[in-house]
């Protein structure tokens, strides 16, 4: 018999995909879950920008963003 277990994650939801916010713990990976969706009132954009800051991005797609935005400041520029 599994223990069950209650923990609460703050995520954002963009493009149908939960990211998680803050990471779950102690659950083994690819167990499978239930979720419950609650809708809290949006944040101010600098809270919201800080939150998306905060979701863990995979190195090379980070630098691949980083690098679409100099090539749009040098075309700015023009």
């Amino acid at each position: 018999m599994q223990s069950e277990m209650t923990q609460h994650a703050t995520a954002v939801l963009e493009n149908n995909n939960l990211s998680l916010i803050t990471p779950l713990t102690g659950i083994p990976e690819h167990s499978i879950v239930r979720i419950t969706v609650e809708q809290v009132s949006p944040p101010s954009k600098e809270k919201q920008l800080a939150m998306l800051r905060a979701v863990p991005v995979a190195q090379e797609l980070a630098d691949g963003i980083e690098e679409a935005r100099r090539k749009q400041r040098k075309v700015e520029e023009f």
